[in-house]
């Protein structure tokens, strides 16, 4: 782990409890059989990617061929007076066509998929919430203060 390169984090993240430092490696290895699919699509969605006319016209564009894909797929817009009420439902269909799953074909490898990422992020959080913990409790009184 990149961590333990430097002394400082490595000692903290050592005294951290032992449920934290399992959620910590159960992030890596429920993420170590998708790392490739992780991989590729982190090189095809990373930053802002760009369409290249020689790519499309070669049915090599990624993105290009998941909106062409998801154009049959029946799909709506829901508006609502305020942001957190907009749902966008094309944008999940072409997602799920850039994920590069064949529907209804590859339906339970995606949902393996998606499962990863979930217990992920879920170990993630575990983890965050017990390293900020262990930090803030580590401080001397009066250096953290909260504002109501």
């Amino acid at each position: 782990m990149a961590w333990r390169s430097y002394q400082e984090i490595d000692t903290f993240v050592r005294s951290l409890n032992t449920e934290a430092l399992a959620h910590y490696d159960k992030v890596f290895t429920t993420l170590a059989p998708v790392e490739q699919w992780m991989r590729k699509q982190r090189d095809i969605t990373f930053h802002y990617p760009k369409m290249v006319r020689e790519s499309y016209q070669a049915d090599e564009e990624a993105i290009a061929n998941a909106l062409a894909a998801a154009a049959d797929d029946t799909s709506s817009v829901t508006l609502t007076d305020t942001y957190a009420g907009i749902s966008l439902d094309f944008a999940d269909a072409v997602a799920v066509h850039l994920l590069g799953f064949k529907l209804p074909q590859e339906e339970e490898k995606m949902r393996r998929l998606i499962q990863a990422l979930r217990d992920a992020r879920y170990a993630l959080g575990v983890f965050v919430v017990a390293a900020v913990s262990t930090y803030l409790s580590s401080r001397e009184p009066g250096v953290i203060a909260t504002v109501e």
